[in-house]
């Protein structure tokens, strides 16, 4: 009974935006072969993407919890792919963008910690959508993270 509840929540869009996204944080891994890499030692990439901050449920304990967990995964490098401010696109995206990044600051890995913007970052800074080109005002926050961001390069 109480699951039946739950899926019904899930459907509306309550549920959509408040408690599916706190469901579907996991870990997934994938073991990638390639001729290319020879014999090497294998490569471990520690991916995040689409953090929202500002939108629930995201708020700093969770991103702490992330953090957490991406760094016990012991990766070689993090790559984080983008859309650090929520979904909206108004004033109130732009003002997120600090915030969500500093709450990303301090992940580590031995071979760097990179980004790449996404269309929530694109939207989130006015100027670059006028200009259709960066700089993006996400990127820099993300650089002072910590993370060296690659657009185009």
């Amino acid at each position: 009974m109480m699951s039946r509840v739950l899926v019904r929540f899930l459907r509306t869009g309550l549920g959509r935006s408040l408690l599916a996204p706190a469901l579907r944080f996991r870990v997934q891994k994938w073991v990638v072969r390639s001729a290319l890499w020879g014999d090497r030692a294998p490569l471990r990439i520690a991916i995040l993407s689409d953090l929202h901050w500002g939108m629930a449920p995201m708020n700093p304990t969770k991103v702490e919890a992330i953090k957490r967990r991406v760094q016990a995964l012991g990766a070689d490098m993090i790559v984080f792919l983008g859309d650090l401010p929520g979904a909206r696109r108004d004033a109130l995206q732009t003002v997120r963008i600090a915030p969500g990044a500093e709450a990303l600051a301090g992940l580590n890995a031995p071979l760097g910690v990179y980004a790449i913007l996404g269309n929530h970052d694109w939207h989130g800074d006015p100027d670059a959508q006028q200009r259709q080109a960066p700089p993006v005002v996400a990127a820099r926050h993300l650089e002072g993270a910590g993370f060296t961001v690659l657009q185009n390069s």
